[in-house]
């Protein structure tokens, strides 16, 4: 009888069934899943990612976490938030869920802060006046003085005065004056010379809500609703997958998505119908 001291190395090469294990190392994620319906669709389980040498854990399938080095706790800081006392994220400004990771908890708090108290910034509401040398014809795009620009948004992002008069925004001849990008308005009546225009521009935090209705594939560019990207030259995107933080790609490192750029993003996993995705920026 012979004993077999050394294993040569396994490849499946294909996915691989045990039971109600799935077994696979056929790309770059050697993956450990587990499902009673056979299914390998959002289910939990172990993964290696090769490209970044680190394991992960999924209890959904979709949202992956990087594993601790065994010193008690995530050597990376990835640590869940856990159950508030009053049992819910809800009522709060960010759409934190218990599995929400403290680390980036504190960042997105932090930056917040930032946001609303850092004076003189990029970051906060402030005002320009304007003085007209000659007259604004009719229907006639006209742009912010000094290279000013603001977040499109129904008006919501920016207010104008016409000597004092706050003006209406809309897209008719209804009201005062439309937005034609972000740093350009079309007034509806003549303005005349010698009239000043003052431009009041909220710099304060946008947080737009997307309901997917078809089926985003993997890896597969995603276009942001035109609020989250206008507003994207004035802070850091945070995308929220039903309430639980994605992680951005770090240089080669891939995790749960690309920024392409400022209006669009591409996820690392097929997106199914039905999602709702929180952006923040």
């Amino acid at each position: 009888m012979s004993v077999v001291r050394y294993s040569p190395r396994t490849h499946f090469g294909t996915p691989v069934h045990v039971g109600q294990l799935h077994v696979d190392n056929s790309t770059a994620y050697s993956k450990i899943t587990v499902s009673n319906n056979g299914s390998v669709i959002n289910a939990p389980g172990l993964r290696y990612r090769e490209t970044a040498s680190i394991w992960e854990y999924s209890n959904d399938g979709l949202i992956w976490y990087a594993i601790g080095t065994g010193s008690g706790s995530a050597g990376d800081g990835t640590i869940p938030l856990g159950t508030p006392t009053d049992g819910t994220y809800t009522d709060g400004y960010f759409p934190f869920q218990i599995t929400t990771q403290i680390n980036d908890a504190i960042d997105n708090i932090n930056e917040l802060l930032i946001t609303l108290s850092v004076s003189g910034s990029a970051a906060d509401s402030y005002k320009v006046t304007e003085f007209l040398t000659s007259a604004i014809p009719t229907e006639t795009n006209h742009v912010l003085p000094s290279s000013q620009t603001y977040i499109m948004g129904s008006g919501s992002y920016m207010d104008v005065y016409f000597n004092g008069q706050l003006l209406n925004h809309g897209n008719s001849h209804n009201y005062d004056y439309m937005e034609i990008n972000n740093s350009t308005v079309k007034f509806y009546f003549e303005v005349p010379t010698a009239s000043f225009l003052t431009y009041v521009i909220k710099r304060l935090p946008v947080k737009e809500t997307e309901y997917i209705t078809t089926t985003i594939p993997q890896d597969t560019n995603h276009t942001l609703p035109s609020v989250v990207s206008a507003a994207r030259d004035f802070g850091v995107l945070n995308v929220y997958f039903n309430g639980q933080m994605l992680h951005k790609d770090v240089g080669a490192i891939e995790r749960d998505y690309k920024e392409v750029d400022n209006a669009t993003i591409k996820f690392h996993f097929e997106v199914p119908a039905g999602t709702t995705f929180t952006y923040v920026v």
